[in-house]
């Protein structure tokens, strides 16, 4: 036998996180926090917001700076990664099972707790936008654009994931947060673990360290619109 056949759980926290884990001896695991809010999920004057969030969340927390998060994530052997696409943002640590408990720790004060500092901001605009010139010269990622926008014009799926060059400098602190705070709620939360970790062990701490995000977005009863832009 290979042992290819492992035990998967899941099962949802009281605020509508969903936690799912897929156990396996190894000598290392991952931890995905996956966010059904990609570019899609913007507003047509949000163009870029998604992925500017995305970078933004590893840039500092209410408790720790950019500088904070980059020591504890090498003290403790984190390998971290994150990604945008159309339809959901990821945000990814691989880890011992020893350190589980502080890459769901670090995981979670990102999701939860993000403090969008203004200089921070300023910093990263000048890297997306790097990062958008880069895209605008290579031909494959132009025409996988176009192919987009040809089949979607009429919404965000027609959008390059980096959002409009002439929009990204549009970005504001506000419409950071309001996309964040829109989107980053628990029924659009998926924690995966795979590897070296019990499932009792990952709901444990899933409810330990994720419970503070809230269940629907602030003014829920005026019925914001979650449904995406299609």
């Amino acid at each position: 036998m290979l042992g290819l056949v492992r035990p998967i759980a899941s099962t949802k926290l009281t605020n509508g996180v969903t936690v799912t884990s897929e156990y396996w001896k190894s000598p290392v695991l991952n931890i995905s926090i996956v966010v059904k809010a990609g570019s899609r999920t913007e507003k047509m004057e949000q163009s870029g917001v998604a992925h500017f969030v995305e970078h933004m969340l590893y840039h500092g927390t209410n408790s720790r700076s950019h500088s904070d998060i980059t020591t504890f994530i090498e003290s403790n052997g984190l390998s971290y990664y994150a990604s945008t696409s159309r339809e959901s943002t990821i945000y990814s640590c691989t880890t011992t099972k020893e350190n589980i408990e502080a890459a769901m720790a670090i995981l979670s004060d990102f999701i939860t707790f993000p403090k969008f500092d203004i200089d921070e901001i300023e910093k990263e605009r000048r890297v997306i936008l790097s990062e958008a010139y880069s895209i605008g010269q290579n031909k494959m990622e132009e025409m996988v654009d176009a192919i987009h926008y040809t089949a979607y014009q009429s919404s965000m799926m027609g959008y390059p994931i980096l959002g409009n060059r002439h929009n990204i400098p549009k970005i504001t602190k506000a419409m950071l947060q309001e996309f964040h705070s829109r989107n980053y709620i628990g029924p659009n939360i998926n924690i995966v673990v795979t590897g070296n970790a019990p499932s009792d062990k990952v709901i444990e701490l899933a409810t330990k360290l994720f419970s503070e995000i809230p269940n629907a977005p602030p003014n829920a009863d005026t019925k914001v619109e979650s449904k995406p832009n299609v």
